[in-house]
């Protein structure tokens, strides 16, 4: 896990922030991690990401998916109807053949909605906020001063290793 391995993070912030935060999934079974994505860490920022663009943008959102009765069936399944020859989602995949074409059906290229955050990151305006966003952090004993020798690294939004977003994300939600 990404936020146990950096050193960015100084170890009271870490202490502070709790340990759950930190959690690995402990459970065995693809129900296990799904269940933990799903109640543990993760739906809920999701809900609050699709809540607050409707809002931003007027726009009503839904989740069919997220009824209660359909969660329940699929957590009740078995791991082959979820997943199956490399497809998540095997048994909708399956229950939608006759009414989609397979290029839409079967697809594996999804992705979000993904700003042009790796061409904002290379803004000299933008990579001076991250400067200050990480001075600021380091000041707050929320990162350790290593940070500041690192080069800021222009990432897409998807990207694994993109810290330089978070801590400017982190510096706006924490010091608006």
């Amino acid at each position: 896990m990404k936020q146990r391995s950096n050193d960015f993070l100084t170890k009271d912030f870490i202490k502070n922030a709790g340990l759950s935060f930190y959690q690995i999934p402990s459970g065995k079974t693809l129900n296990d991690v799904l269940y933990y994505n799903s109640f543990t860490n993760g739906l809920e920022e999701l809900l609050r990401y699709a809540d607050r663009n409707s809002m931003a943008h007027g726009r009503e959102v839904r989740l069919p998916f997220l009824q209660h009765h359909l969660v329940e069936f699929v957590f009740s399944l078995p791991a082959h109807f979820k997943i199956r020859n490399g497809y998540t989602k095997w048994i909708l995949r399956q229950s939608m053949n006759r009414k989609l074409p397979d290029k839409i059906a079967w697809q594996t290229s999804k992705i979000g909605f993904e700003p042009p955050q790796q061409k904002w990151m290379k803004e000299p305006g933008f990579q001076d906020k991250i400067v200050t966003a990480k001075k600021l952090l380091v000041q707050e004993k929320i990162l350790n001063a290593s940070v500041l020798d690192k080069k800021n690294q222009p990432h897409d939004a998807y990207a694994a290793d993109g810290f330089d977003w978070r801590i400017l994300v982190a510096k706006k939600l924490l010091f608006p």
